[in-house]
This record gives structure tokens, C-alpha cells and sequence, in this order.
């Protein structure tokens, strides 16, 4: 790590400053492809998703739901939606969530391979010292 020695205010300032805008404009990268990602995660989990409501109609989802009984709680709820809707939605929230979680560990992946040096060096420390 490179340290400068500050000897009055501005310097201090100036360093700091830079500093800041190097690891902003550093991370800018891993800022773009993760909302990329995200982004095409998305429209996948959509496509996912009625694909599943389509398939849950094809093999009569609804029908067996209204045999059951869900179909008169959804309308005593007050929902318009049928069962093979709410399947899909609820498939398309659950891929959207899993997208965001999987994806946003690439905003801090030079923290983990600094974590990662770090553990490493620390592990070379301990077996050397036994």
C-alpha cells in the first residue's frame, strides 16, 4: 500500500481526494457489469416466469385448484388472479430476488480478493511461526 506523508492541510486534502476518486472510478467496472447481470437476470426471470403460468394453464392448474378449494379462497380474498398467476408471480419475485443476491457480491469483489490476500498472508504467518 502506498502511504504519502501529509504535511499540511492541503496536501492532506489533495491525497485524500484523489485517493477517493481512484477507488470511485476503480469500482465503476464492477458497478456496469453487475447491472448488467442484473438487468438480463431481469428480463430472464419474466420470461421464466410466464413460461411457468403458461405450463401451470397447460396442465390445468386451475382446474384442480378450483376442485380443491383455493380458487373460491382467492375470490373470497378479493384477488383476481388464478392459481397458475400467482405460481408464475410468485416464480418470477423468487428468480428476481436469487438475481439481485447473486449478482450484487460483484459490486465488492475487490474487497474479497484483498480479504482473500490477506487471509492467505495470515495463514503463511501462523504456519511460520510454528
Amino acid at each position: 500500500m502506498n502511504v504519502n506523508t501529509v504535511t499540511d492541510w492541503t496536501a492532506g486534502l489533495i491525497t485524500g481526494l484523489t485517493a477517493g476518486m481512484a477507488r470511485f472510478f476503480g469500482a465503476i467496472p464492477n458497478i456496469l457489469g453487475a447491472l448488467i447481470l442484473l438487468i438480463i437476470g431481469w428480463i430472464i426471470a419474466g420470461i421464466v416466469g410466464g413460461l411457468v403460468t403458461k405450463l401451470c394453464r397447460g396442465i390445468h392448474v386451475d382446474t384442480v385448484a378450483d376442485r380443491v378449494g383455493v380458487d373460491g379462497f382467492l375470490q373470497q380474498s378479493g384477488t383476481k388472479l388464478r392459481t397458475s398467476n400467482i405460481i408464475g408471480e410468485v416464480i418470477i419475485i423468487e428468480e428476481r430476488y436469487w438475481c439481485f443476491r447473486c449478482r450484487s457480491p460483484l459490486l465488492n469483489h475487490q474487497d474479497r480478493i484483498q480479504m482473500s490476500r490477506r487471509q492467505r498472508a495470515g495463514r503463511l504467518v501462523t504456519a511460520s511461526s510454528m
